[in-house]
């Protein structure tokens, strides 16, 4: 007789795994990589010319919307929400973008402020947090309760949109009855 391994089911009021810490830790670094901007934007050249000030009109809105984003992520990790994690792997993503794009611009004579990590040490900086959200305790912390935990690879389908459980998955169960679990689309047998 075969044995079906038990389903582990995320239960509310779970206490967020200490590797966290590491996540909250490394947007942190995100983080003041952004504030560092806005200390740059504050010392304006006396003579600004007009791809100077195109330079700190583009470093004022990418810190700015970068700043946010990371804010909201940091302050949601606690939460346990999927929204939280998904976040948190855009803000990972968002920096690698945004640092790529700073460097594919400065060839063009861009001048970006503040704090400018290396394209190394970002990819070193997103692939620690994105590690670290993908592990199976984090992403069991994330499951809504009452719920399997997904596969990994509907956990990074729904950081692009896509919903991480579908209303196809859900069933409902009344009394005792053996064939009372219905799907949503068939509707109610009696």
């Amino acid at each position: 007789m075969k044995v079906m391994p038990e389903k582990r089911y995320r239960t509310a009021g779970k206490k967020s795994p200490l590797i966290l810490v590491v996540a909250e830790l490394l947007l942190a670094v995100i983080l003041m990589r952004y504030m560092s901007t806005f200390v740059f934007i504050v010392s304006f050249p006396e003579a600004p010319s007009l791809k100077v000030l195109v330079s700190y009109a583009f470093s004022l809105i990418l810190a700015v919307g970068m700043s946010t984003l990371t804010v909201n992520a940091l302050l949601g990790i606690p939460s346990a929400k999927p929204r939280a994690w998904r976040k948190v792997m855009r803000s990972s993503v968002s920096l690698l973008v945004a640092t790529l794009l700073i460097d594919l611009l400065s060839y063009f004579g861009y001048q970006s402020g503040g704090l400018q990590l290396s394209i190394p040490a970002t990819i070193i900086l997103s692939t620690s947090v994105f590690v670290v959200m993908c592990l199976p305790k984090v992403r069991m912390f994330y499951t809504p309760p009452m719920c399997e935990c997904p596969p990994l690879k509907n956990w990074l389908m729904y950081a692009t949109y896509i919903p991480l459980i579908g209303a196809d998955t859900y069933k409902f169960a009344y009394g005792d009855e053996t064939d009372g679990i219905h799907d949503i689309d068939e509707g109610f047998k009696t």
